[in-house]
């Protein structure tokens, strides 16, 4: 009989109807001397279930001060407890879609990128449309990058209209592969890092690398020339960041390349890296 009761505690914890849930405990009260655990956990878990953090740790309160609890049970408590303050302060970080959006038009670097990195944790589709305004906005290219990222990544399937750099464009993201997983990218990292040069200068050049695949995307700039020219020229912008001995002329003889064609390549990359 006392288990047919504890099913229907069960199913009543996962409703709605807080009355209808607390005249059955009023009603079953020798439940919670047959099994504590499960009564009690039944009891946090009808207001846990709707996110009700503080409801949930006023019923902890209560059994915690109730006389004669075990040990067992009250460990049980103090395990809730930190579960749910935890989920309370999770709560507390959490923002509106409204203060998203003030986060997402401001000038403030850290405020845009927190807010980005709020909505990639979020089914962005439910705020698609702040999305949609914030790509075709004045903010910089990069941010607008990394908002193009959480819809490539969520497989969101319809045109959507993006301005970068005075383009403007529409692009369908779950068409779409992320910047890092490009085979040309992966191929010029494989080159980079069979490198001899100054593991140092590798870095950078990696560094210059990502940052231009990131400031581009969806575009690219590594598509004119193949992965070893490109190893060569991100080797060589580079070296001219770290003011050190910087030279095109092998490039250009080794390949069989116009070196203004590769000049003008490395500048923009410059200017796209600087931008």
């Amino acid at each position: 009989m006392s288990e047919k009761l504890f099913e229907q505690m069960d199913l009543l914890s996962n409703g709605s109807d807080e009355e209808g849930f607390l005249f059955f405990i009023d009603l079953h009260k020798d439940l919670l001397k047959e099994n504590p655990i499960r009564f009690i956990g039944n009891h946090i878990s009808f207001y846990a279930n709707k996110e009700d953090v503080i409801k949930s740790l006023q019923v902890v309160e209560f059994y915690k001060s109730a006389p004669y609890i075990s040990m067992e049970v009250e460990d049980f408590l103090n395990e809730m407890k930190e579960e749910l303050l935890k989920l309370h302060s999770h709560k507390k970080n959490e923002y509106s879609l409204v203060e998203i959006e003030k986060f997402l038009f401001s000038d403030d670097e850290n405020k845009i990128v927190n807010a980005l990195h709020f909505l990639s944790k979020k089914n962005i589709r439910t705020c698609l449309n702040l999305v949609k305004k914030f790509l075709v906005s004045k903010q910089l290219s990069k941010y607008k990058s990394l908002a193009l990222f959480i819809l490539v990544e969520q497989s969101v399937d319809e045109e959507i209209k993006i301005i970068k750099d005075g383009s403007s464009y529409s692009i369908n993201p779950s068409k779409l592969i992320l910047p890092f997983d490009n085979p040309k990218y992966k191929k010029v990292i494989e080159v980079l890092e069979r490198k001899n040069d100054n593991a140092e200068i590798v870095e950078i050049a990696k560094e210059i690398l990502n940052t231009i695949q990131i400031k581009m995307y969806p575009q690219s700039m590594i598509d004119r020339y193949n992965e070893y020219v490109y190893g060569e020229i991100f080797i060589e912008v580079a070296k001219k960041f770290m003011i050190l001995d910087y030279s095109i002329s092998h490039i250009a003889s080794s390949y069989e390349l116009d070196i203004n064609e590769i000049n003008n390549e490395i500048n923009k990359i410059i200017e796209v890296f600087n931008s």
